[in-house]
């Protein structure tokens, strides 16, 4: 992960986490110029990134080496898949209703058969 990327993913989590940037700074010990700094260039020692990854209450990997997490593109694929949940509720019901109607409808045919055999 570039430099850069790792300012952006720690911002991400940083956000997600509902934090400020000062409040991060407080929690690290260190100034809000810093955690800006870090957030928009991506340059940070390994012990201050430490520090934010416990922070931020995730493995120094994740913020060593996983990618970028995209929270607002996962936030609207969640929101895809609820509309599509929607829908396929909606064809379940649908389906279960005509499904009920054919049964009653087989259940008179029967019926209608019994009734007509001498």
């Amino acid at each position: 992960m570039s430099n850069k990327h790792i300012g952006k993913h720690i911002q991400k989590l940083r956000e997600a986490a509902d934090m400020s940037q000062d409040q991060l700074a407080e929690k690290i010990g260190k100034s809000k110029s810093l955690v800006s700094f870090v957030e928009n260039k991506g340059k940070v020692s390994d012990k201050t990134l430490d520090l934010i990854a416990k922070a931020l209450n995730v493995p120094f990997d994740n913020l060593k080496v996983y990618p970028i997490i995209d929270l607002d593109s996962q936030k609207q694929n969640q929101d895809q898949y609820k509309f599509r949940i929607a829908e396929l509720e909606r064809e379940t019901e649908l389906l279960r209703s005509i499904i009920d109607k054919q049964e009653k409808i087989i259940e008179l045919m029967e019926l209608n058969l019994k009734l007509r055999k001498p």
